[in-house]
């Protein structure tokens, strides 16, 4: 009978029968296979049988699924020793063929320690005629195309490994999509690997016609920045009105503040503002622009947009097309504002007769704004 072993490299595996043509996966308890893991959805996963094959499909879980590494977008028909990654969970899909697996009764007998390695890796080397080999870990027999040791779920291929751009995380290739983010790798890191895999196994090829195949070098990326295609610049107009939102954004606090303090003079008083302190409006006047100066700060590093830019849909990124820029280039863009505005505000005048639509402050810290469909 087809099983599911559940964390087949841990102390608490478990094997589960699939005894009905559907089997729910989930951290439900109303589920067919619970799976206690903050990171499961509650109805996950679906396992159906369907004649002859099984097939898993996911439930449009939040965190989706993985099969072999690679993340599931449908459907997916299991083959015995696929395994699947759920959360933190990892099923090993068996069919029910052990006796395949099991050593033929006419094999000679294997003698202890170096004898018997020895005898291992010659039979490694010559190939079996039978296509079965062992797992490096268990030592358990295996079939000549398993990917997954069936009894300890150990990997039998190594494979290469890239790094997320988006999340920064490892990513066991040749998967196409990064498992904790969903994060789509970039295509060279897919060509890479199979050219890396392609000289893995044509080591023992001493052609000196063939040339020497390099994985390129993979592109590292802070978590959390985007990398967006070339799009149309946001012109002087849109950019104008975005400001105006801003600006009465942040004319909100002022007036408040001002309403307060009026109205605490006038009760305390009764003559109303003019009985404040005299630092009062100078420590205003140095208040707000330090308000400003934060807002654009951190919208522009932490989002890549300030609310009025969000709502015209726009979006600030650097030159080299990454969104959210960063702090430290937001601040830089911020200096460029007030350079701008130290100059009369031709700096932002520069943004309606350019061809690239950038200002003076975008030419400081190497920006640009563009639209953001």
């Amino acid at each position: 009978m087809p099983k599911l072993v559940v964390n087949p490299n841990s102390s608490n595996k478990k094997e589960v029968s699939i005894a009905s043509r559907v089997i729910s996966i989930g951290r439900d308890p109303s589920n067919d296979l619970v799976l206690s893991d903050s990171m499961v959805s509650r109805r996950h996963a679906i396992l159906e049988q369907r004649d002859d094959v099984f097939v898993l499909r996911d439930n449009g879980s939040a965190n989706g699924t993985l099969v072999n590494g690679d993340k599931l977008e449908r459907e997916h028909t299991l083959r015995d020793g696929d395994l699947v990654a759920i959360g933190s969970a990892r099923l090993l899909f068996q069919l029910d063929n052990a006796h395949d697996l099991e050593p033929a009764a006419s094999d000679p007998p294997v003698a202890d320690g170096e004898a018997a390695s020895d005898m291992r890796d010659a039979e490694a080397d010559k190939g079996s005629p039978s296509g079965k080999s062992r797992c490096p870990s268990c030592e358990a027999p295996s079939l000549k195309n398993d990917r997954f040791c069936r009894k300890c779920g150990a990997e039998l291929v190594r494979k290469q490994v890239a790094v997320c751009t988006a999340c920064g995380r490892r990513v066991q290739l040749p998967a196409e999509f990064c498992g904790h983010c969903g994060h789509e790798l970039p295509a060279s890191d897919k060509v890479a690997s199979t050219q890396a895999n392609a000289a893995d196994l044509d080591l023992k090829n001493t052609d000196p016609d063939r040339p020497d195949r390099q994985p390129a070098p993979l592109e590292r990326r802070k978590p959390g920045m985007r990398k967006r295609k070339n799009e149309e610049p946001a012109g002087f107009g849109v950019r104008l009105v975005a400001a105006v939102v801003d600006g009465m954004i942040l004319g909100i606090p002022l007036f408040l503040t001002t309403l307060v303090w009026g109205t605490f003079a006038l009760s305390a008083t009764g003559t109303g503002p003019r009985s404040l302190p005299s630092f009062s409006f100078p420590l205003l006047a140095i208040a707000f622009p330090m308000l400003c100066l934060f807002y654009f700060v951190f919208f522009w590093g932490y989002r890549g947009a300030t609310p009025g830019k969000s709502l015209l849909a726009i979006v600030v990124e650097s030159e080299e097309g990454e969104s959210p820029i960063g702090f430290q280039r937001a601040a830089l863009r911020a200096l460029g504002y007030v350079a701008s505005l130290l100059m009369m505000g031709l700096g932002f005048v520069l943004i309606a007769f350019s061809d690239d639509k950038r200002g003076l402050h975008d030419r400081i810290a190497g920006t640009r704004v563009i639209r953001n469909p």
